[in-house]
């Protein structure tokens, strides 16, 4: 008899979607508004022509309306189902590497030394080889495979991966990993329009692969990628805000190995020796797949390939970070050096 596998239960922590029903009412309420404006419009002594006219600039002003409110409706479900489709693989990674999901607010502030606040939340959090390992998770279809890293969170993570750093025999480590599905332009739905069943299905039976890239690594990946910069809002108002696309191009030769990091790096225009600055000669690469176990309620998760990029000696790129973190931060990567700039301040 064959022994069949325990299966997997994941159980990702979704937000309830917005229901349509609500808005078509809305919607067929300017309707109604619409065609007793009309109604009165052929009542009155008008010539055709003039009645024409404001007919059509009604229908206009009506239409933007309904627009408005089917746009703002939908915008409010993607961002719902961009924050489940985060939840299904963080319950993923936490069922493949156990840890602890973090479910801190973006809001949430961490007090440093000097009083200023930051922005720390890491998706996962968990111990390996007694390293303890900060964790961030991106997710995205393989139509739209740029996805978005925020500098500001990089900052902030490498500030706690050198204060941390300073204990005794204390090896913290920071990781990025990249989920990727597929999601076709002739996918007849839309993300915001699944409901959270429909989206875990769809995830499940379309999960494509997993790149994982330690910190070194991400930072090559942010040299060879686009720098943007987007307006957001904070609790401070009105902020530019920098990110990086991280090309979808670099994060498939990385899976497959066909271009070593190495290479990567002497194809970049810099003043430095990447290879020898970012310790990129000390990475291993190892390819394997997700287990054939894991389920979403009844759907079965598609098998997956997983891309891991680990620091031979870890240990290594740890100690050649906190002894040129300054330079490498500011002068290569481009960042803020939170950590150097506490030490800066007189006491």
């Amino acid at each position: 008899m064959v022994k069949i596998a325990k299966r997997v239960q994941i159980k990702p922590d979704f937000q309830e979607q917005l229901p349509k029903a609500p808005v078509d009412k809305k919607v067929e309420g300017i309707r109604q508004e619409y065609l007793a404006e009309v109604e009165q419009i052929k009542q009155r002594a008008l010539l055709p022509e003039s009645k024409e006219r404001r007919i059509k600039e009604l229908k206009e002003r009506y239409d933007s309306r309904i627009s408005f409110v089917y746009t703002s409706f939908y915008n409010v479900r993607l961002n719902i189902a961009k924050g489940n489709v985060a939840a299904f693989y963080s319950e993923i990674f936490d069922t493949l590497f156990p840890g602890k999901i973090m479910r801190r607010f973006k809001g949430d502030k961490e007090t440093i030394a000097n009083g200023e606040e930051i922005n720390f939340h890491p998706d996962h959090i968990r111990w390996e080889n007694d390293k303890k390992i900060f964790t961030e998770i991106k997710s995205i279809s393989t139509n739209n495979s740029r996805p978005l890293c925020s500098d500001t969170q990089l900052e902030n993570y490498c500030f706690d991966l050198l204060r941390d750093a300073e204990q005794p025999l204390f090896e913290p480590q920071l990781e990025y990993v990249f989920f990727r599905y597929q999601r076709s332009k002739k996918d007849p739905v839309k993300t915001s329009k699944l409901n959270n069943q429909e989206l875990a299905q769809r995830l499940a039976r379309k999960t494509n692969d997993l790149l994982m890239v330690p910190s070194n690594l991400f930072f090559l990946m942010m040299l060879a990628s686009k720098k943007v910069k987007m307006d957001q809002t904070t609790n401070k108002g009105p902020d530019e805000a920098k990110y990086h696309k991280i090309y979808g191009e670099l994060i498939s030769q990385l899976h497959t190995g066909e271009v070593t990091p190495a290479e990567i790096a002497r194809n970049l225009t810099s003043r430095v020796d990447l290879t020898k600055e970012l310790c990129l000669d000390n990475l291993d690469y190892t390819r394997t797949e997700s287990p054939n176990n894991l389920y979403y309620a009844i759907f079965k998760v598609k098998p997956f390939s997983i891309t891991r990029y680990q620091n031979k000696y870890s240990r290594a790129w740890l100690e050649h970070f906190r002894q040129n973190h300054k330079r490498i931060l500011t002068e290569i990567v481009g960042l803020k050096d939170i950590y150097q700039d506490l030490r800066d301040v007189p006491f």
